[in-house]
């Protein structure tokens, strides 16, 4: 939602729940769950295949994306609380890992099932309650009619730079095309997110492929209808008496802090809506938090610990590594969150050699040349800089360009049908 005041309604009730709800993890997921039913991990199938050196390179990446998923997640989550209630960014940055890690060390992933079902419902509720209270009882809009008069309105009030005539209804917007191809890019980083796999290794085998087909076509209704709601909203809102800081208009910290939400909250259903985007807020972190606690636990206890340190350990110290892993996990990425928020940082901001080689070409390609492309573009490089368009894009083509063409240049070995995990 961060973009979306930016880029208009081409940007995140479309492409962006059309470019997350991936098809080719739940493919890959899938495949997974058929050719190695007996994997921990889905790391321990690239070992098996490609051996030991592919298989640290991804690990480490893997655990990587999983600690800076997490801190993206805190530092968001301690910037809205901060905002809106005063709370302490430290205090949030180290109260939801120990919350979160609590239930994850004593239930496991049986825990992070039931408590993302909790969560899920809780948030679909708010979800469905502020997006019928927008359009049929809030004076303001009432109807998709009149939101569609105030956000004609709005261009005239804010236009959009690269949108047709400068509109936020069209499709033909420059900035909303290259959201979607930054985050066309990024979402293949899911490749090495752990989380994604670990609930189909967990999951029973016939309910694998009905639950991730299942779970894809829902997942597309939450930043779409989030992005309706709230997004559109806060565009028609900011300019009329119903807006909280009025007649002051949002600022850029303000949109980069994803403070849209409780004011369009708060516009429509007072505090108590403040209070229900808060808990959404709460809901969703630790939901995905908790997945990836599950995610890294098992990558340290099955492929650093098991598979290097003590490939003969008994249950009973893989079940200690485990345990060890969730307190450690909790308190890496909280410290980490703290020192990004203080530092400025805000929510926007394959065969045998070539898994192991091109993972590290291709980022070294793909980080030159997002600082190259801005530096060369605005003369400098910093936060402000590299959060730009431009810069994001080409970062991210590259990296999901990058890795193709290296691999392209390294014969593929042939493997056959049998050569899976027992």
């Amino acid at each position: 939602m961060e973009y979306l005041p930016l880029s208009g309604i081409c940007h995140r009730p479309f492409i962006h729940p059309s470019i997350s709800s991936d098809f080719s993890i739940t493919v890959l997921a899938i495949e997974l769950k058929r050719k190695a039913p007996n994997a921990h991990t889905f790391l321990e199938l690239v070992k098996h295949r490609y051996g030991a050196p592919g298989h640290i390179i991804l690990a480490v990446y893997s655990l990587i994306y999983q600690v800076f998923i997490a801190v993206n997640l805190f530092v968001g989550g301690a910037e809205v609380f901060n905002i809106v209630t005063g709370m302490n960014k430290i205090a949030v940055c180290f109260l939801f890992p120990i919350s979160i890690c609590i239930y994850t060390h004593f239930g496991g992933i049986k825990a992070t099932f039931l408590t993302e079902w909790v969560h899920t419902v809780i948030i679909y509720v708010i979800m469905l309650t502020s997006m019928f209270v927008m359009y049929t009882t809030f004076d303001e809009v009432a109807s998709p009619g009149k939101m569609w008069d105030l956000l004609r309105d709005a261009r005239f009030i804010r236009p959009v730079d690269g949108n047709a005539d400068g509109d936020f209804l069209t499709m033909r917007s420059v900035q909303g095309g290259l959201v979607g191809l930054i985050f066309l890019g990024g979402r293949f980083s899911a490749t090495v997110d752990s989380q994604l796999f670990q609930k189909a290794i967990a999951a029973d085998p016939k309910s694998t492929v009905k639950g991730y087909m299942l779970g894809l076509l829902c997942w597309f209704t939450i930043p779409f209808c989030i992005s309706t709601t709230y997004g559109l909203g806060a565009i028609a809102l900011e300019h009329t008496p119903a807006w909280p800081t009025y007649p002051d208009p949002m600022t850029a910290a303000d949109i980069n802090n994803a403070l849209a939400m409780p004011y369009v909250a708060y516009a429509i259903l007072g505090k108590a809506g403040v209070a229900a985007v808060l808990l959404m807020l709460f809901q969703a972190i630790a939901s995905a938090v908790s997945s990836e606690i599950v995610a890294v636990t098992g990558l340290i206890t099955y492929d650093f610990y098991r598979s290097y340190i003590n490939p003969s350990a008994t249950g009973k110290q893989l079940i200690w590594v485990a345990h060890v892993s969730v307190s450690g996990f909790g308190l890496v990425v909280a410290a980490i969150a703290v020192g990004f928020c203080f530092a400025g940082f805000s929510v926007t901001f394959i065969s045998r050699y070539a898994i192991a080689t091109v993972p590290v070409l291709s980022t070294i390609a793909s980080v030159g040349t997002w600082l190259g492309t801005a530096h060369h573009l605005y003369g400098s490089i910093s936060i402000a800089t590299l959060s730009e368009f431009l810069p994001t894009v080409a970062g991210n083509m590259l990296a999901l360009d990058s890795e193709p063409d290296a691999d392209y240049e390294i014969p593929q070995p042939t493997f056959s049908e049998e050569e899976v995990l027992p």
